[in-house]
C-alpha cells in the first residue's frame, strides 16, 4: 500500500483536501500527517478561513483523524535538527516523511 505524507499546503484548500481524503478512503493510499502538520493546518485555517468559527475548524481536524486513525506519524521529532532545508519551517515535514520511510505501513 502506498503512503503519502500530506502537508498543510494540500490540506488547507478544502477541495483538494476532500479529494485526497476521498481517494484515501477508497483504499488507494494511506494518508499520513504529524501533530506538527495538524497544528500548522489549524493555524493556517484560522487565518485563511477567518469566516469559519474555530469549533468548525476543530471539527474538520477531528473528522480527518477519525477517518484515518492510523495517519499520525510519531517519533520524528528527534530527526528535525538533522534536516537541512532553505526553509527551516519545513524541516518537521521532511523528518516525519523520513520516519515513515523507516517504519512503512504494512501491506
Amino acid at each position: 500500500m502506498f503512503t503519502a505524507l500530506l502537508d498543510t499546503n494540500v490540506l488547507v484548500p478544502i477541495a483538494l483536501a476532500d479529494t485526497l481524503l476521498r481517494v484515501a478512503e477508497r483504499g488507494l493510499f494511506v494518508p499520513l500527517w504529524s501533530a506538527s502538520i495538524l497544528s500548522e493546518l489549524r493555524e493556517a485555517l484560522v487565518v485563511v478561513r477567518s469566516d469559519l468559527p474555530e469549533p468548525r475548524i476543530d471539527a474538520r481536524l477531528e473528522a480527518m483523524q477519525h477517518q484515518s486513525p492510523d495517519a499520525a506519524v510519531e517519533g520524528y521529532e528527534s530527526l528535525i535538527d538533522d534536516v537541512q532545508l532553505p526553509d527551516t519551517n519545513d524541516r518537521h515535514v521532511v523528518a516525519a516523511g523520513a520516519r515513515d520511510l523507516a517504519n512503512p505501513t504494512p501491506t
